[in-house]
């Protein structure tokens, strides 16, 4: 029995046993994974490659050791291509790794193989003789084939090597330290490999150690599998979850400098980058304090978290903040908040202008009893109805605003005319402008015409209007008494009143947070001769 041979053909077998191994425990175990998939692929590579070379060391006739080769180059050439698939699906960017790909990525070695087995025009080998002594492997003199497919492998396993690296310190230390053992275990053979093609191997003439360092791959992969769960989905769930959900999340050092970032943490830190402080994002009270809160950033709103990261030793490592968009659920409450303060607004301004109109009507029928007038009935008559048609555009409009009906467009000229038709002053109309508005919008032009002839005695109104860019000015000028500079920040307070003819306190209020509610402006300023202007300005419709 040769015991040298056996020395040298073991640990061929021992890691083409060990590929079976892991293939056999891949397959049972994950069957529906594609990166295990590949995996399988791998060690079925590396058992073709182990195997193969064992049966060459053990064969002395040169054609059956030439076969063998060609043979294992099925498995060389399959290698690489698989482990840079593989190393893409664990580094999570599994969605490079398409057919289309990985076809093109296989046609070098396929090319390479067919020069392999065929020897075309002595591309691979120039020469090949097999060896003398105990040990009998082929000696070949390699052509420029050969050497390529070198250069090709080795770049596809060093970029394999370089993403599972990126990926496995992106998770963490724990995985870190996984990568860089894989790594080693990886490169080992490739030095090997280096060694056997320099000839500067101390081992017999033509044995290629590279088969040999499998062994040192293949403990590694059994300690990872076994021992950290290498083979579990985890790795790729956590970069899965971190890429794919819809929460931000930005995890800072301990100094509060970005260290890394989803798509959604991007999108809320920007335009800052890793290395950049995060201040000047997040308030300091939420980092240093209570570690929660609400902020608004770009017109959105996040409900923020902030998880401290501490190591074994109980040292604050840094933190991950976890920014959920909450815009959604802010904008409802804005306007569950809007249609509250709606509905109060409807309420009040039935309270104030139908109760307005009673107190007419009630005037005109006493003055009725008096005098016999028809005038009196008829005016009567008018603000009862008036009030009727007022009660009927309020229960439409509380049932635009309970659906979230948007404002839509209004002539602004016909709801003045519409409005004057119910007084007796004079009244001159300039212009017109089409603006975003609802049914409330009467009452605003009703109620500033009526102050300033109630409360301000005038007996002409002038009312322009006038487009200017995206806004509509309009101005009710009026010559009564005017107001006084001292209460023209007041008169838009909820039931403020003012003089002998003061009334609810309601209807300027109203103006006021009507116009507000379509993102509009009111002021007030003196008018010359006498008297008082109204200035609102609302947003222009398209007309």
């Amino acid at each position: 029995m040769n015991y040298q041979l056996i020395a040298y053909i073991s640990p061929m077998l021992v890691a083409g046993t060990i590929s079976v191994i892991l293939m056999a425990y891949a397959a049972a175990n994950h069957r529906n994974s594609v990166h295990l998939k590949i995996f399988v692929f791998i060690m079925t590579s590396l058992s073709i490659w182990s195997f193969g070379y064992a049966l060459e060391l053990y064969s002395s006739d040169l054609s059956t050791s030439l076969l063998l080769a060609k043979f294992e180059y099925i498995g060389i050439m399959s290698l690489p291509v698989s482990w840079l698939a593989f190393a893409l699906y664990y580094g999570d960017t599994g969605e490079k790794v398409t057919r289309r790909n990985i076809a093109l990525l296989s046609i070098v070695p396929l090319i390479e193989l067919v020069i392999c087995w065929t020897n075309y025009n002595h591309l691979f080998y120039k020469s090949v003789e097999i060896g003398t002594g105990v040990l009998s492997p082929i000696k070949p003199s390699y052509g420029p084939a050969f050497w390529l497919n070198i250069f090709y492998s080795y770049a596809l396993i060093f970029a394999g090597i370089y993403f599972f690296l990126k990926k496995a310190v992106e998770l963490g230390r724990t995985y870190a330290r996984q990568g860089i053992v894989l790594a080693v275990g990886v490169v080992a053979p490739i030095a090997g490999n280096i060694i056997y093609l320099s000839n500067l191997s101390p081992l017999p003439e033509g044995y290629d150690i590279t088969p040999v360092l499998f062994v040192f791959t293949g403990l590694v992969l059994l300690w990872l599998i076994f021992s950290h769960g290498f083979l579990d989905i985890t790795p790729i769930a956590c970069g899965s979850i971190f890429k794919n959900i819809e929460d931000g999340i930005v995890i800072i050092d301990n100094k509060g400098k970005i260290i890394n970032f989803n798509e959604a943490g991007r999108k809320f830190i920007s335009p800052k980058k890793i290395g950049d402080s995060i201040g000047g994002i997040l308030p300091s009270d939420i980092l240093e304090g209570k570690k929660t809160g609400e902020i608004k950033r770009r017109r959105r709103y996040y409900d923020v978290r902030v998880s401290q990261i501490f190591d074994r030793k109980n040292r604050l490592l840094g933190e991950v903040v976890i920014l959920r968009d909450i815009t959604g659920r802010k904008k409802a409450e804005e306007r569950v908040n809007q249609l509250n303060d709606t509905l109060r607004l409807i309420n009040k301004i039935m309270r104030h202008d139908i109760l307005n109109d009673l107190q007419i009507a009630n005037g005109s029928l006493e003055l009725y009893t008096e005098g016999k007038s028809k005038t009196f009935i008829e005016k009567a008559m008018q603000r009862i109805n008036r009030s009727i048609k007022l009660i009927e555009m309020m229960r439409n409009f509380e049932s635009m605003v309970s659906s979230g009906k948007e404002l839509k467009e209004y002539s602004v000229r016909k709801v003045v005319e519409d409005v004057v038709k119910d007084y007796d002053v004079k009244f001159d109309i300039k212009g017109d402008c089409t603006i975003m508005a609802d049914e409330a919008f009467r009452s605003v032009i009703d109620n500033i015409v009526r102050n300033a002839i109630v409360h301000g005695g005038t007996d002409k109104i002038d009312i322009t209007m006038e487009s200017r860019e995206d806004e509509c000015e309009i101005r009710i000028a009026d010559y009564g008494k005017g107001i006084p500079d001292e209460i023209k920040k007041r008169i838009f307070d909820e039931s403020f009143r003012h003089g002998k003819t003061g009334g609810t306190g309601l209807g300027l209020y109203i103006v006021k947070k009507t116009v507000e509610r379509y993102g509009g402006s009111i002021h007030v300023e003196d008018n010359e001769p006498r008297g008082a202007v109204f200035v609102i300005k609302l947003k222009k419709g398209d007309i």
